[in-house]
């Protein structure tokens, strides 16, 4: 018996069995762990509200993202391509003879060039082209910025396929997203 209790009546004392009934002490345990479940239950059913809209403010964010890198890059790609002799970027030494490579294409984009599509980390009178871009943005869906090259005789694909951020052709300067899927008005993302 706790001290408090040793001054007061016996009849006023609680009732071990009518705690377990349900008395005061005891419900308002139960009360309290029904409040929490229903707060959880409550909690559970805002999220699958809410949840869908964030999804599709951030699927918007990416589709505004991506346009506007593909708009960036294939305007920057003709800058470049304008100013070498109608050479696209890629191609070693401008040498449209060459296998154009990831690494060439973004030398040529980021730093400095001459006529030849030679690069320099410093401009000078010779290199005093670009840089036309800081880096190849990674793509907003699949967070890669590799390119995949097409050559020339290939067919470009149709659809997207592999693990690279993008997909190029130089000789034709086709340039696109590598990302399936579509956006709320249907239109494929590798179509933007």
């Amino acid at each position: 018996m706790l001290p408090s209790q040793a001054n007061q009546d016996p009849q006023q004392q609680p009732n071990p069995a009518d705690q377990a009934q349900g008395s005061l002490p005891g419900r308002a345990i139960r009360n309290y762990g029904g409040e929490i479940l229903i707060a959880g239950i409550l909690l559970g059913l805002l999220t699958l509200m809410v949840a869908p809209r964030l999804s599709s403010a951030t699927n918007n964010e990416r589709e505004q993202l991506l346009d506007t890198d593909l708009h960036n890059l294939r305007t920057q790609i003709l800058a470049y391509q304008a100013q070498h002799n109608n050479t696209p970027p890629g191609f070693p030494q401008g040498n449209t003879m060459l296998i154009p490579t990831n690494e060439v294409f973004i030398s040529q984009m980021t730093l400095y060039t001459n006529d030849q599509g030679h690069t320099s980390s410093k401009p000078s009178s010779e290199f005093r082209f670009g840089p036309y871009i800081e880096q190849v943005p990674p793509n907003p869906f699949n967070k890669n910025s590799r390119i995949r090259f097409v050559d020339f005789y290939d067919a470009f694909p149709t659809e997207a396929d592999g693990p690279e951020g993008w997909v190029y052709q130089p000789l034709t300067g086709m340039f696109t997203a590598n990302t399936p899927g579509t956006d709320i008005q249907g239109r494929r993302y590798f179509d933007y």
